[in-house]
């Protein structure tokens, strides 16, 4: 038999103390949940920022080829079936 200091004893002394302690501790639980989950979503905006800003200039320089392409005649109709 596991025996506690007498402090920890009033925790468990009833079934009421214990649902509390249990509710207690589940809303802290969600309440890290919920943070993990902000700062999780901070720095996928921020990976998503940084991905941005390295390939903005070659978007630019695609976009512009294909507005050549498409001035010139030489695009095509987009096959979703060839994707």
């Amino acid at each position: 038999m596991v025996r506690y200091p007498k402090t920890h004893l009033h925790i468990y002394s009833s079934p009421k103390s214990l649902m509390k302690f249990f509710v207690s501790f589940l809303g802290a639980l969600g309440d890290l949940a919920v943070r993990f989950k902000y700062i999780n979503d901070i720095q996928d905006e921020t990976q998503w920022n940084e991905s941005f800003q390295r390939t903005q200039q070659k978007l630019v320089v695609a976009a512009q080829r294909a507005k050549q392409e498409i001035a010139e005649g030489q695009a095509k109709a987009l096959d979703y079936d060839k994707l």
